[in-house]
């Protein structure tokens, strides 16, 4: 399971569908763990919900997620269940601390992903590819960056290349790195 914590509109195809199928999943789970925190739930204890386990509202912060991604799923022309589509209730603003090495770890590792699934896509999506864009260009809208460069400590770090996100940026980056 993988929830990313980017912008809907960086996701190809598989990547957007996946995400989709991944979010009405842990919306199910969610749902079931509110009505019965003791009961035990198949991925109720999955690295990927701890993040919206620890929002004031975690039901509804995956269900901004689903809204997210069903809007970004008609910008494309793709058919998803609208009845999964719920407006969150008037005064509740869900909102998803992560640090910002977490963004840098997820933008690098989807855009090794796409570079080598969708190479058009990843062509084709510049904030993939680019020293030009910024964490907050590419979190999802209800992400709040957290001024830390360390992964959130539920990540399973994989290893793939280290990416810098600015020109200018003082670290050094590694040799494995796939955009200079």
């Amino acid at each position: 399971m993988r929830i990313w914590n980017l912008k809907p509109s960086l996701l190809d195809s598989k990547g957007l569908g996946a995400a989709w199928r991944e979010a009405l999943l842990a919306k199910s789970i969610l749902i079931k763990l509110n009505q019965d925190p003791t009961r035990k739930v198949g991925y109720g204890s999955h690295a990927q919900l701890i993040r919206f386990k620890r929002c004031p509202y975690p039901i509804w912060a995956i269900q901004a997620l689903i809204n997210d991604l069903y809007a970004e799923s008609l910008k494309r022309g793709y058919h998803y269940n609208p009845e999964n589509v719920e407006e969150i209730p008037f005064g509740i603003i869900p909102t998803i601390p992560i640090t910002r090495g977490q963004i840098r770890y997820e933008w690098n590792l989807l855009a090794t992903k796409i570079a080598n699934r969708a190479p058009k896509w990843f062509g084709q999506t510049p904030e993939l590819g680019s020293f030009q864009y910024s964490e907050e260009d590419i979190k999802s809208p209800l992400v709040t960056i957290v001024e830390s460069a360390s992964l959130e400590f539920w990540e399973r770090e994989k290893n793939i290349p280290s990416l810098s996100f600015q020109a200018g940026d003082t670290k050094k980056e590694p040799d494995t790195a796939i955009f200079r």
